[in-house]
């Protein structure tokens, strides 16, 4: 059946990152799904918050949840995530998948590029970079030792694959890990280790302070009117992470509502602007937006 293919029962998956506000929802989904869980992240309260967040989840359903380890260690660090990963292999016998979903950008980071340039080069390289190169190298070795393959998925964005304005360094290191798993995906292969990126736009992941004003934004710029949630990331990794996905390697899937389908022409009726015949725009307004 195709839900049994989308299950990740017996398996054991690493999860950098998951003290964040989507790296709990993706490992809430993820252990729903049957995985046990080594959980990542280089913030002691934020990685008890996600464990204890999974422990309730399993409460209220009243269904038991695969176990799971929280791992406290600094990403960036090659020793410390090599630690890890051999310490699950020696408890759960081996790795069959991990997400890396370290990333972002400070809002003081952020700044046009001839002034930001350099400053913010290698904090952004590192936690936007690094941190996968760090995680699937330690991943894959582990999984080539065993020989049993298993699944990487990185966290991109959508800004990787068009520009990034006022925050260019971290747009350029999303668009270094979309290259860096198509490269990946060709080496490990041979391994039967697949490697996959997720692209996403903008993700909501707290409350706007003016929601309306937010809205009528969104509904401009995204074709499908709304920004991101958790749950569409935690959706689309966990079918890069099961028997679903078992043919795809080296792929990016954009999660951005169609906004880079949408020329930056295209006005919030998604209508050119040069089209300034009232008749003409009502016709091709049609009924979209009443």
């Amino acid at each position: 059946m195709i839900t049994d293919r989308l299950r990740l029962d017996d398996r054991t998956v690493l999860v950098a990152g998951a003290g964040g506000a989507i790296g709990s929802i993706v490992a809430q989904r993820l252990a729903e799904a049957g995985a046990t869980l080594v959980l990542v992240d280089n913030d002691a309260d934020r990685l008890e918050a996600c464990a204890t967040a999974l422990s309730e989840a399993s409460r209220a359903s009243r269904k038991a949840q695969a176990p799971h380890v929280a791992e406290v260690a600094d990403i960036v660090d090659v020793d410390q995530v090599r630690a890890v990963v051999a310490r699950a292999a020696d408890r759960f016998g081996r790795l069959d998948g991990a997400l890396c979903l370290v990333g972002g950008v400070h809002p003081a980071e952020f700044g046009p590029m001839i002034d930001f340039g350099i400053a913010t080069y290698d904090a952004i390289l590192d936690r936007n970079l690094r941190t996968a190169v760090v995680v699937h190298q330690c991943v894959a070795a582990a999984m080539a030792a065993d020989k049993l393959g298993g699944s990487i998925v990185s966290v991109s964005a959508a800004t990787g694959l068009a520009s990034s304005p006022f925050h260019a360094l971290y747009g350029a290191a999303k668009a270094a890990l979309i290259a860096l798993a198509r490269t990946e995906a060709v080496e490990w292969g041979p391994l039967g280790i697949r490697v996959n990126t997720v692209a996403p736009g903008g993700v909501q992941t707290r409350p706007a302070a003016d929601p309306e004003e937010m809205a009528r934004s969104e509904r401009a710029a995204v074709p499908l009117g709304r920004r991101a949630v958790p749950d569409d990331i935690a959706g689309a990794v966990l079918f890069l992470l099961s028997d679903l996905s078992s043919y795809i390697s080296g792929h990016t899937l954009v999660l951005d509502g169609g906004a880079l389908a949408k020329p930056a022409f295209f006005d919030a009726d998604n209508v050119p602007v040069f089209v300034t015949d009232a008749a003409l725009r009502a016709r091709m307004r049609g009924s979209v937006r009443g």
